[in-house]
């Protein structure tokens, strides 16, 4: 199916989330980056880290469960 791996994104519920837990599929698709300052940079999906603070945008149907599933359009890597 072109899943790379799945990445566990926690969080709060804010103005600008809609869940606070999302089990998300990286895919061959989804866009990687690292925000340094302004600035995004490409980054490969080695960068990704437990732990890290991340940004994530959905694509598609989002799979009703807890946490909710869906597959990731793009992950950012905030510094």
């Amino acid at each position: 199916r072109g899943i790379m791996g799945v990445v566990l994104v926690e969080g709060s519920i804010e103005e600008d989330t809609s869940f606070d837990k999302a089990a998300v599929d990286i895919t061959e698709k989804t866009r990687i980056f690292a925000r340094d300052g302004e600035e995004l940079r490409p980054v490969t999906f080695a960068s990704l880290e437990v732990g890290q603070k991340v940004e994530a945008v959905f694509t598609g149907a989002v799979r009703e469960s807890y946490p909710v599933q869906v597959a990731a359009m793009a992950i950012v890597i905030v510094k």
